[in-house]
């Protein structure tokens, strides 16, 4: 990331929602994070106006690919204001998937002292999940091509998300591992296993979606490539057709 742009702040994001009177419309920092975290590990480019209707959690159309209409917000400013806070967490995502390396996950995002997931690493694995869901069909096209070759990347895409599951809510998971999979509680991952696993897990995912997803794109226009950082003289990808730096940068 460019030393002169601004982090992702999960505060600033929270304060926004709230000036915008959207708290109850827009999903929380953490689950917004993990999906974009998802998103960007898709095996396909997902330009920013098709996840952008996912982060609305009320009175939204959240399976449509059409992007929020205008008059969810008073005035131009407000739009702005709001998906630039989206396009930041991209950005600092990007940027982190580029260093190849296991995830940095933050300190809220550890078990407590109790070993109990904690309401905000709960969300973000809430939003990784949601990310999944929705780009079900293309990981399962990429996982079946490969998974004679190459199974153990199916093993950890099934364990990274069991992972993510667990820890978003450990009661309902190891129910239903007990009776559909027939998996005692004492033969299941823990909740020290699944966030142990989670940082180089999703990382390995991202790599290899990020991977495909560029050697399916190679001919695209890098200004328009949602998987590079988005510059200030680029498009703004909430189509507005200004550069981001008069746009949602600011």
């Amino acid at each position: 990331m460019p030393a002169h742009q601004q982090a992702f702040d999960h505060h600033v994001f929270s304060q926004t929602l709230a000036r915008l009177a959207l708290t109850d419309k827009v999903f929380d920092s953490h689950t917004v994070s993990g999906l974009v975290l998802a998103i960007l590990s898709a095996p396909e480019l997902i330009p920013p106006s098709e996840w952008f209707p996912l982060v609305f959690s009320v009175d939204s159309d959240s399976a449509s690919d059409e992007a929020p209409e205008p008059h969810q917000f008073q005035n131009a400013d407000d739009a702005n204001d709001f998906y630039s806070q989206l396009l930041l967490l991209w950005n600092d995502w990007a940027a982190q998937l580029a260093l190849d390396e296991p995830l940095p996950l933050p300190g809220e995002y550890e078990l407590d002292s109790q070993g109990e997931p904690g309401a905000a690493l709960q969300a973000f694995c809430s939003g990784v999940i949601m990310g999944y869901g929705w780009l079900e069909e293309l990981w399962a096209d990429l996982l079946d091509g490969i998974r004679d070759s190459t199974p153990e990347v199916d093993d950890l895409f099934g364990s990274t998300l069991a992972a993510c599951l667990l820890i978003r809510d450990p009661e309902s998971t190891r129910r239903a591992m007990l009776e559909m999979e027939g998996i005692a509680e004492d033969e299941q991952m823990s909740l020290g296993e699944a966030r142990e696993l989670l940082p180089l897990g999703l990382q390995v995912l991202a790599s290899i979606g990020r991977e495909v997803a560029e050697a399916r794109n190679d001919d695209a226009d890098p200004a328009q490539n949602p998987l590079r950082d988005v510059g200030r003289n680029d498009p703004c990808p909430c189509g507005s057709g200004k550069k981001f730096k008069h746009c949602c940068l600011h």
